[in-house]
């Protein structure tokens, strides 16, 4: 079984429910636009998976655009669509393998999650060209991926244990060396 095939139907269900179940996807999407003002904005959410951050923009008056890699996550975010009534794209896209170009340019592109993490080392160079080839000029890019934060916090701050058995870093990262 690949990573992605974790994604498929069940997956997908007990992945949302274990990290989308009090709405957290709302609180995402305002940390976005708390920084991210322009309204009326093409966006491409890459990785959407069953669409909950990109439906929250087109509830928002964003044009939404969203893509992932399987095809049961753009059928569930269509059927979500279509139960709220919005308008929002929805497309099954293999970042390596398929070409982008098709679908325009966008204002703002962003990728939550491990979606860029689960891009080989040897294809990202070229996946990054693709999503370049998506952006305005004047357009914003970005990608989340736990497993990079969660390396940087271990790289660059100090472990503490806490009492609960869990483990959290603190302390100002020292990117100096």
């Amino acid at each position: 079984m690949t990573d992605i095939e974790l994604y498929r139907d069940k997956g997908l269900e007990i992945y949302e429910k274990a990290h989308y179940s009090h709405g957290e996807h709302i609180g995402e999407v305002e940390a976005i636009l708390s920084w991210y003002a322009r309204k009326e904005a093409r966006v491409l959410d890459i990785g959407c998976s069953g669409g909950l951050h990109a439906l929250e923009l087109a509830k928002r008056g964003y044009s939404i655009t969203g893509m992932d890699v399987e095809m049961s996550a753009i059928q569930l975010a269509r059927r979500r669509s279509a139960d709220m009534a919005l308008k929002a794209d929805f497309i099954a896209a293999d970042l390596e393998k398929d070409d982008l170009t098709w679908l325009g340019s966008f204002d703002l592109v962003y990728s939550l999650g491990n979606v860029i993490s689960h891009i080989p080392k040897k294809s990202l160079p070229a996946v990054l060209r693709k999503i370049r080839s998506c952006l305005e000029i004047t357009a914003y890019f970005f990608s989340i991926s736990w497993r990079l934060v969660t390396l940087f916090l271990k790289r660059y701050t100090k472990r503490i244990s806490a009492s609960s058995g869990g483990e959290h870093w603190t302390g100002k990262p020292d990117i100096s060396s």
